[in-house]
């Protein structure tokens, strides 16, 4: 009784799962995992990505980002938390120059320069500018995607018409 390739990966694909379940590591965990082992040439951070460029970063997921990352860099670099190492300290010994949280933001406002060059018409153009009918919710407005982009334009020092020159864009949010 041999099995075939698709019933090895089902197999693996539920071995993951299951260990994820026992390490309970929560998949913000797995994600940015995957990012740094991209970063040692493997493919997984194409999986990640597509969803990083439509998140809506709220300081909760920030600081959870940050977090999550500087214990993959802390457990890299063997330091524990108790040595009471400082993260810039750790960042220096790592030769890491960019965040995570850098990243994101940056293939977020590319994400934003290519549909703003789409032509009228086509789908994710409309979804961006889609505005939903009715009221919001009582209370202190949601943190929209369109507004996290727009203070990060402010942050970078960006005009609302700087998409329209590519090369321009990319060299400003670079």
């Amino acid at each position: 009784m041999g099995l075939n390739q698709t019933s090895i990966v089902i197999v693996a694909i539920l071995i993951f799962i299951s260990l994820l379940y026992y390490l309970k590591i929560t998949l913000l965990k797995v994600l940015v995992r995957s990012y740094f082992i991209m970063m040692q040439g493997t493919f997984l951070w194409q999986n990640v990505r597509p969803l990083a460029e439509t998140w809506c970063l709220k300081a909760k997921t920030t600081a959870k980002l940050n977090s999550t990352e500087m214990d993959f860099w802390r457990c890299s670099a063997r330091i524990s938390r108790k040595d009471k190492i400082r993260n810039n300290v750790i960042k220096k010994k790592m030769n890491m120059t960019r965040s995570l949280l850098e990243d994101i933001k940056t293939k977020q406002l590319q994400w934003y320069g290519h549909v703003q060059r789409m032509e009228e018409g086509r789908l994710p153009k409309e979804e961006l500018e889609w505005r939903p009918s009715g009221r919001r919710k009582r209370g202190s407005p949601k943190l929209t995607w369109a507004e996290g982009i727009r203070g990060m334009m402010g942050e970078k020092g960006l005009k609302e018409e700087d998409w329209a020159d590519r090369n321009n864009w990319r060299r400003k949010i670079a």
